[in-house]
């Protein structure tokens, strides 16, 4: 059955993030009161791989849900931290044995959002990915079995956000986001395989 496996230190990406969250602080206190909220959707997950010739990767439908908060720091821009649960992975099938590749994460976006008209937006923004498991499935007709591979994977993932959001006035709001990985997915090891995350989202979300 084939499996990836593989990746390389993140230290740079943590220091990234650690720079990016200090030179924030500043902005958010001088920004507007925050706007707090929710948000669920779907995640079309897939795991990129140099490795993958044949092909044999394909998308595993799952889900993130969590809490947001939109500073508006200027006529048509603001800053939107989030705090996500965020499932991601990918999924294979070889000699009718399908296997289900899941890695579960707390994911910390912060969103620029600029409104190019008052209820929609444009947003980017980088994002950090802290695992708290990971299994791999395998099923066929009759039996199923399921592997825990946390200690395989990196601790942290680190990558890119873009998306569109549309805003109502009542606080419901919709967004569509794709986050592509730039970071290793899987530890350095001899049996193991390069892959990052590639994750496109559609979220529905209430502001209070």
């Amino acid at each position: 059955m084939y499996i990836i496996f593989k990746p390389k230190s993140i230290m740079k990406h943590l220091l990234l993030t650690l720079f990016l969250a200090t030179s924030l602080s500043s902005i958010f206190a001088q920004s507007k009161s925050p706007v707090f909220g929710v948000k669920a959707g779907l995640n079309f997950a897939n795991l990129i791989s140099p490795d993958d010739d044949e092909g044999e990767l394909s998308r595993l439908t799952t889900f993130h849900f969590g809490a947001t908060a939109e500073f508006g720091i200027g006529q048509n821009l603001s800053l939107q931290p989030e705090l996500l649960f965020s499932a991601r992975g990918a999924t294979t099938t070889e000699d009718s044995v399908e296997a289900k590749l899941k890695y579960n994460y707390i994911v910390l976006p912060v969103m620029l959002k600029y409104y190019a008209q008052p209820n929609f937006s444009v947003e980017f923004g980088p994002s950090i990915g802290f695992l708290t498991s990971a299994k791999v499935t395998a099923a066929n007709n009759t039996a199923s079995v399921g592997v825990d591979v946390k200690k395989l994977l990196n601790s942290t993932d680190f990558g890119l956000n873009l998306g569109l959001g549309y805003k109502l006035n009542n606080g419901i709001n919709f967004s569509t986001r794709y986050y592509f990985g730039l970071s290793e997915v899987y530890k350095k090891s001899s049996d193991t395989e390069k892959a990052k995350h590639s994750v496109f989202q559609i979220s529905v979300g209430y502001t209070f």
